[in-house]
């Protein structure tokens, strides 16, 4: 287009987009365009895609497409003898005066001789004919081939990956398919679909080793493609927006009824540390609530909010915040209605919250959203939510009463000692009445009372029916009925928040329904529980709790039956077991560290959200949920790639007036001229100064170099650097650099900036800017030419030298606070 502008010498259009033309309705004559610029040359209709007018009536105009110069002349034979050859061999003559006559009409008007062929010439053209053709089928027989080759060998695989499907497990035929589809492609060549991505990454999490020594046994993705697939997944303490745009999209395709969900939270404990985050340019490892704010604390708690579907089997983190020590309740209050807010925004219907029994999650309930044991719900936007404290973890509380205190029922006395008493008889004999009764089910050692599995043996139907056999047979005391009465109907309670499937054997243990005699059970067991006492005047929270979670149950039944059509619920997703799960997960992907730190944390949490392969711990602390994660690696990648990311590059106003309050908050003291510096920090200095000018020695123009480097000197400031060094210092480039005294001046200028400043800084965001904002005024180093930008260079360098330095001195300090408990070798002691 910009030919046709400038071959019409229209200059007013130059510089005009192609479109902004063509809108603007531009047109040219046909007759500005040579005949072979037209597709139908004879009519010069429909010009060709690169067609350029040439034909204008004016002074030099553009020169024509078509070439003017002379086709070569053909030889009229190849016996003709050469005339210039011809020439040259005939004698020199002079003309006579009847050779200078003028030529004849006919000699004039005489036709040019034909172009004339030798048979030999004819022979090869046919033979070259004959080659070119047969060459021409021989390879639209080849590609033809190939192409049959390709199908059968395609028909050949579907046969195979058919007939395996008979035998092995569907995800085995996937893992093969995919090793079919690999085996034919180049290395790189090869496009992994999101499912085989998905299996990689799990095998990879749960063991690096292992998955290095599969690949090379098995076509799997590489690690930097797995690493690649994980960059646009963005977490970060909060609730993640682009995990709640993903379920936005994700529920408008789901069948009616599965967005009915509930709302679980728990806190995990992790361990203290905290380091750089270059892409938000702050420190990860403070309390860090996302929207609702950071502290200056160092997190030690992680609190994670997941949704599980009550119709459907699914479940989906939303987010996790970071806090020093648990959550407070008021917080904890306005997490929950921010929660339940965005996810109803994305299409959710939240119709209960469940959580443990913390005096933080009491807190937010009762006196945040004014639930009580009566009315175990709370009304938003016009509807209940109803609220349940996690089954599993009452249970543990009231085995844990029942050792300290013991409970009264209806004037019986139900005690711990009855359970000692039948656990030691019990044990004696080769043939066990409870064989999953064990010494440290009974002596609870550190760390066993939170283990809730121990509080359900003890709590079972074997160890109740082993007791009141021996009461029968007058082995135990008659006031032991009481307490196997007691177990018995805790056991049952719990089979009924416990139900996973539509049958089961055990009592209670089916879904719950109209006709299942759960209504009935848990409206006596709610009669019962008037009943029990306990030796303090104080009501036990565990009691209240399963008041409290048997009224909301019933409660959400009636609302879930009458308004939502369901013919059955199965109250296991009404627990904690997922969140735990998760938890589980994540130590174990966390190899031998028992708490991770806030950055592994996050990481790892981001890598179970996309792991497909559930490993279920055989010691977890809860059962195994066989619930799927709603949103799977590419969903979130489609809608991560779809919103803007948070660049620390571009801030709003209102962040560059964060950004001055905090350095006007943070600005050092006025330096004084000569810095009193003690011997070893100098010499540290020193080191430091010479390895800035060794890394920018490459970077900067050559009037900057001799700024960098110095002469070796002898004096006290550098026998670090000495003694540092193999051998003689500055060998051809390849030892130690000396620093210059102007740099060196320079270096200990910007120390004395940061150590005013870091204390201050760390705690806010934008750290590193606010370091260069605050170093950048006391460094005097530009360059002469003003070619290069070393004074930004070297600032650059020595922050994320010093940097990395004091987070690692303050994450060493942690590591000497733990050493007084060590958790994981006490529990290892007490397994």
């Amino acid at each position: 287009c910009s030919r046709w502008v400038q071959n019409c010498r229209r200059l007013d259009l130059q510089g005009k987009p192609a479109e902004q033309l063509n809108k603007s309705g531009y047109f040219l004559c046909g007759k500005h365009f040579e005949e072979h610029q037209f597709t139908v040359p004879s009519e010069r209709k429909r010009l060709i895609w690169n067609a350029v007018p040439t034909i204008f009536q004016v002074p030099n105009p553009p020169p024509r497409l078509t070439s003017n110069r002379p086709l070569p002349k053909r030889r009229a034979s190849f016996e003709q003898p050469n005339p210039k050859k011809q020439h040259l061999s005939q004698p020199e003559s002079h003309p006579t005066a009847d050779e200078n006559h003028l030529p004849t009409v006919e000699a004039v008007s005489a036709p040019k001789p034909e172009p004339f062929t030798s048979a030999k010439e004819a022979d090869l053209k046919s033979k070259l004919r004959a080659s070119r053709n047969r060459v021409y089928r021989l390879k639209k027989k080849m590609k033809n081939s190939l192409q049959s080759k390709k199908l059968k060998r395609q028909d050949r695989k579907a046969a195979v990956l058919k007939e395996l499907a008979n035998f092995l497990p569907r995800k085995t035929v996937q893992f093969i398919a995919s090793q079919l589809r690999a085996v034919d492609k180049k290395k790189k060549g090869v496009r992994w679909t999101e499912k085989d991505k998905t299996v990689a990454l799990s095998l990879f999490h749960s063991s690096p080793k292992a998955y290095r020594r599969l690949k090379k046994i098995f076509l799997l993705p590489s690690v930097s493609t797995l690493r690649r697939s994980l960059q646009n997944i963005e977490l970060y303490p909060g609730f993640n927006s682009k995990i709640l745009s993903a379920l936005s999209i994700k529920v408008k395709s789901l069948p009616p009824g599965n967005e009915l969900c509930v709302l679980i939270f728990d806190e995990v404990s992790i361990k203290e540390g905290v380091s750089y985050d270059p892409k938000r340019d702050r420190v990860e490892g403070l309390e860090d609530c996302g929207t609702h704010g950071r502290g200056e604390h160092i997190a030690n708690h992680a609190l994670v909010f997941m949704l599980r579907g009550l119709r459907a089997n699914w479940k989906q983190p939303l987010g996790y915040f970071l806090t020093s020590g648990t959550v407070s309740g008021q917080l904890l209050h306005s997490l929950i209605l921010d929660c339940i807010s965005r996810v109803e925004e994305a299409g959710l219907n939240v119709k209960a919250v469940v959580a443990d029994q913390g005096s933080n999650n009491r807190n937010a309930f009762s006196v945040g959203l004014g639930v009580t044991e009566e009315e175990p719900f709370f009304v938003f936007n016009g509807k209940k939510v109803f609220v349940m404290f996690d089954p599993p973890h009452l249970l543990k509380n009231v085995r844990n009463n029942l050792k300290n205190t013991g409970f009264t029922v209806e004037d019986e006395e139900v005690r711990w000692e009855h359970v000692v008493e039948f656990y030691k008889f019990d044990k004696m004999n080769p043939v066990r009445m409870a064989p999953r009764l064990r010494e440290r089910h009974i002596s609870l050692p550190a760390f066993s009372t939170l283990r809730v599995r121990y509080a359900a043996q003890v709590l079972s139907h074997s160890v109740a029916a082993g007791m009141s056999s021996l009461v029968q047979l007058q082995v135990l005391p008659h006031d032991a009925l009481a307490t196997a009465a007691f177990i018995e109907r805790f056991d049952q309670l719990f089979n009924a928040f416990n139900s996973s499937n539509l049958k089961s054997k055990q009592v209670m243990g089916h879904a719950m329904s109209l006709n299942s005699g759960h209504i009935e059970f848990l409206q006596d067991t709610l009669a019962w529980l008037e009943t029990v006492k306990t030796k303090s005047s104080r009501a036990l929270p565990c009691l209240c709790g399963w008041k409290m979670a048997i009224r909301g149950l019933l409660a959400l039944w009636e609302d879930l039956h009458n308004n939502h059509g369901f013919k059955f619920l199965l109250t296991s997703r009404l627990n904690q077991d997922c969140v735990e799960n998760l938890f589980s997960r994540i130590r174990g992907h966390a190899g031998g560290v028992y708490n991770p730190t806030p950055a592994a944390f996050r990481a790892i949490l981001r890598q179970v959200m996309v792991d497909q392969i559930f490993d279920h711990s055989d010691k977890s602390n809860c059962q195994e949920d066989s619930a799927h994660f709603l949103l799977n690696m590419s969903a979130i990648r489609s809608v991560a790639e779809a919103l803007p990311g948070d660049s620390p590059a571009d801030r709003s106003p209102e962040d560059e007036a964060y950004l001055n309050e905090l350095l006007m908050l943070s600005t050092p003291p006025p330096l004084a001229k000569d810095p009193l510096l003690v011997k070893a920090e100098c010499n540290v200095l020193v080191y430091i100064a010479g390895y800035v000018a060794k890394k920018l020695q490459l970077k900067v123009c050559s009037a900057c170099v001799p700024m960098l480097a110095g002469a070796v000197s002898a004096t006290e400031n550098e026998i670090f650097l000495v003694n540092k060094q193999y051998g003689r210092l500055d060998i051809e480039g390849r030892g130690l650099t000396v620093p210059s005294p102007e740099l060196l001046q320079a270096v200990q200028r910007l120390e004395e900036s940061f150590v005013a400043t870091i204390d201050s800084t760390l705690r806010g965001d934008s750290v590193k800017a606010c370091l260069v904002k605050t170093l950048h005024p006391t460094f005097e180093m530009v360059c002469p030419e003003g070619k290069c930008a070393i004074k930004q260079f070297i600032i650059d360098k020595f922050i994320n030298i010093r940097l990395h330095s004091t987070l690692k001195d303050i994450n060493e300090s942690f590591t000497q606070k733990g050493l007084k408990r060590n958790k994981k070798v006490m529990k290892f002691c007490c397994e």
